[in-house]
Formats: structure tokens, sequence, C-alpha cells
């Protein structure tokens, strides 16, 4: 019976995702999951009535495992899943993003802005992509938004090595889940208030005079 469930899920989620063009609408993965539930509960596995919905990022995250996979596909290839349920053929055009998805299973958010020191590790010489900072333990990578001192950093009015620091004003946005787990975690530096040498910068300096 279980098998016979795992089958019927596989062609239900096949199908569902074979009917759109992409996963973005957070009300039809929740009827998606009821859909599998009221599977579940056909096969009168449990003596008692205690099914349980799909994990919300479980299911999307397997969703975005088949997309992956179909990747390889050329423009003529096709695939499909053949068993005694039927025939149900995957969806290759199928748009997964991961900023979707990470709002789908996001219930809350919660935003500080605070001033912080930032090891730099990569400059974003260019300015049109994020900096690489390390961030106490973590390696973590923000968008500078400060544009008058970007100005003086790209005009070299203000000197930036790997080794030195940053003390900036940071805005940080945490998302939760469902269970209050956290799912993902977002910086930007919204203003620059001070370059802090790293030791190899302050030796130059004191070989220089």
């Amino acid at each position: 019976m279980i098998g016979h469930f795992l089958l019927k899920g596989k062609h239900k989620i096949i199908d569902w995702c074979a009917e759109r063009k992409e996963v973005s609408d957070r009300t039809e993965v929740k009827q998606l999951e009821t859909e599998l539930e009221t599977l579940a509960k056909d096969t009168d596995v449990k003596v008692l009535p205690a099914y349980t919905p799909v994990h919300t990022p479980t299911l999307l995250a397997d969703i975005s495992q088949v997309k992956n996979a179909l990747s390889v596909l050329s423009q003529d290839d096709n695939a499909t899943l053949s068993s005694s349920e039927g025939v149900s053929q995957y969806n290759k055009d199928l748009m997964v993003s991961e900023e979707v998805v990470r709002d789908l299973v996001t219930r809350e958010r919660l935003s500080t802005v605070g001033e912080r020191i930032l090891k730099v590790k990569k400059p974003d010489y260019l300015g049109t992509s994020k900096w690489t900072f390390r961030y106490g333990s973590h390696i973590v990578e923000a968008k500078v938004t400060d544009a008058s001192w970007l100005t003086r950093f790209q005009s070299n009015l203000e000197l930036v090595h790997p080794g030195d620091s940053l003390r900036v004003l940071l805005y940080e946005q945490a998302a939760y889940g469902e269970d209050n787990e956290l799912i993902h975690t977002e910086v930007e530096v919204q203003k620059v208030l001070e370059v802090i040498r790293g030791s190899q910068g302050a030796q130059g300096r004191l070989l220089d005079s």
C-alpha cells in the first residue's frame, strides 16, 4: 500500500508541475500538499487518522531537484513516468527560482539596522555586483548602496584592499519558516562610516613613512 501511494504521489506531483509554467503561488502549493495528504489517507495504512501534510520546503526542494535533473535535456527531448497509474510527462520548462521558493516557505521576516564592522574579502570594483565580507564566523555577500561613498571608492579617493574592514550601517533581514526555522538571511551595506586598515595595510604605511 505504501509503494502504491508513493507511485500515485509521484504522478500527482509530475502532473501538477505539467499544468503550470512556474511555481509562484503559495495557495497552489498548499492545494498540492492537501491532495497528497488525501492520497495518503486513502491508503489507510495507519490505524489512527494522524496523517500530516508534506513539509512545504521538502516538497519544493524535491521539485527543484527534478527541474535541475531535466536541465540536461535538449529542446526536442522529453521525459515521462510510465506505471500502472498511467503516463505523466515531466515539464522541463517549469520555472522554479530560489527567490520564489524562499518566499513560498517564509512565514515571517525580521529586519534590523545597526553599526557593524565587516572584514573585506573581495571588493566590487565595478559596482555591478556584491562585495564579499567576513561577518563574525560567516562569509556573506552584500550590496553596498552608499552611492556617494561608492563614487569616491571607484575614483580611488577611498582605498580598500582585501584584509581591510569597513565600519558600516548594516541592514539585515532574516526570513523564518512555518516551524520558526531560519530559512535565509540577507544583508545590505546602507552607509560606509569608516575604512579600518588591516595589519598589512598598516605595515605598508610604516614602510612608506
